[in-house]
């Protein structure tokens, strides 16, 4: 009996060390299998893999040994013998599980792979929906902008049009009106001013305060009309101020050094507005001409101390010589710019459309106004004219304005270039003294 139980022990072990023997063979088996596997995934990528496949079903798959044949080769495993051919077999037993791990990972790095580019893909699109939703939201906020300032533009648009067109309209009512005024005032000192056609026809018939005689200049016959208490009413301008006697004063007002020039050279008076605008552009500032003149209005039996031609201390011009005025019997149309007592301090150079304040709807009596409320002796007006007509051409004088007889050289040379005569106040007659 213990025989038998001795044997079946012994044959219990060695089932014990059979399986014993097997497991270890198994996992050599896996273990070689799994090995494959990886140097499947680190070959050349499909080509590999598909050169391994092709080789498998080539060769066949290798049949599982039995127990006996391996058990022998862990035995040979054991004592380290290795042949190739058993090597073979054992790699073509290992192919089918090699080629299972290979396939299962490869589709789990698949799968990780595209879940990671879905992912990716997924976060883009989020990215970009919210960057679209980014976008519209500024659109809406730019369009909403845009459209606040259109509506804000457009209604100051509409006011800036409204306020030019009211303005505008105004504007040229205003102007309407001054050059209303500016026409009927121009006929009404046209009506006032004694023409020198009407001194004549008196002096012709006789007996009516004005007497005509002629002097000599260098062969040339001047007219000189002698006002005796016949009725004056005259429109002038002198050609120099008793102020350029300083020269410290020459540089403050345009024109002041150019006075000294024209009176020897009258005719410097008649150059045109386009030569005056040029040599303006490069003479120094108190060299330069003005487009304006100054004048003074006179009825000589109520202001006769306007800028005549006297040796009065104030009327004097620069080389003591008696002062040289031009006057005027008429303006021309649109020539008239401002008007009114003592100085204006009217520009000396001013605009085609400028006009003074003086020339307004409310002053059409300034003509009364200016003989009547000004001293009988002293004081002054301004009358301003263009000294250009509308062509460009200067306005000379229609004769010259002397005192007492006191006519110099000068002021026959000028009377004798523009051909006009020169008009002689004896003041006696006009100053409420006794005449014999």
């Amino acid at each position: 009996m213990k025989g038998e139980n001795a044997l079946e022990a012994q044959k219990n072990d060695s089932r014990e060390l059979n399986w014993s023997i097997l497991e270890k063979d198994r996992e050599n088996d896996e273990f070689r299998a799994r090995l494959l596997a990886v140097d499947l995934s680190d070959g050349d990528g499909l080509g590999c893999l598909e050169e391994s496949i092709s080789r498998f079903e080539r060769e066949g798959v290798a049949e599982k040994p039995g127990t006996v044949r391996r058990l022998g080769r862990v035995a040979l495993d054991a004592m380290g013998i290795r042949s190739e051919r058993v090597e073979e077999q054992r790699r073509r037993e290992a192919m089918p599980e090699a080629l299972k791990i290979y396939r299962q990972r490869k589709a789990e790095s698949i799968k990780v792979f595209e879940d990671a580019m879905q992912e990716a893909y997924d976060e883009r699109s989020g990215f970009n929906a919210m960057v679209k939703d980014i976008d519209e939201s500024l659109e809406q906020y730019a369009n909403v902008i845009a459209e606040s300032e259109k509506n804000k533009n457009d209604k100051k648009l509409e006011h800036d049009i409204s306020v030019e067109m009211w303005g505008s309209k105004n504007e040229k009512e205003d102007r309407l009106r001054q050059e209303r005024a500016q026409e009927i005032l121009e006929k009404d000192l046209n009506g006032r001013l004694t023409k020198v056609e009407d001194l004549d026809l008196k002096a012709e018939i006789g007996g009516l305060g004005v007497t005509k005689s002629e002097i000599d200049y260098n062969g040339e016959v001047i007219i000189v009309y002698n006002m005796e208490g016949a009725p004056l009413r005259m429109l002038t301008t002198s050609i120099s101020y008793k102020d350029t006697a300083s020269e410290a004063n020459e540089g403050s007002v345009i024109g002041a050094g150019m006075m000294h020039r024209l009176e020897v050279q009258p005719l410097f008076w008649l150059d045109n507005e386009q030569k005056v605008k040029e040599e303006n552009k490069i003479l120094p500032y108190n060299h330069r001409r003005g487009n304006t003149i100054s004048c003074s209005y006179t009825d000589v039996y109520k202001n006769p101390d306007q800028r005549l031609g006297t040796t009065h201390d104030r009327l004097v011009s620069r080389r003591d010589e008696p002062y040289i005025v031009y006057g005027w019997d008429h303006v021309g149309g649109g020539s008239l710019i401002n008007a009114g007592e003592g100085d204006l301090r009217t520009p000396q150079m001013v605009g085609r459309d400028w006009m003074g304040s003086g020339i307004n709807e409310n002053n059409l009596n300034i003509w009364d106004e200016l003989v009547d409320n000004i001293p009988k002796w002293g004081g002054y007006n301004e009358i301003v004219l263009r000294r250009f007509a509308e062509n460009g051409k200067a306005k000379p004088p229609d004769y010259l304005v002397i005192e007492n007889g006191e006519i110099s050289d000068d002021i026959k040379h000028h009377a004798a270039v523009f051909g006009v005569p020169i008009i002689n106040v004896e003041r006696k007659y006009y100053s409420g003294e006794e005449v014999e």
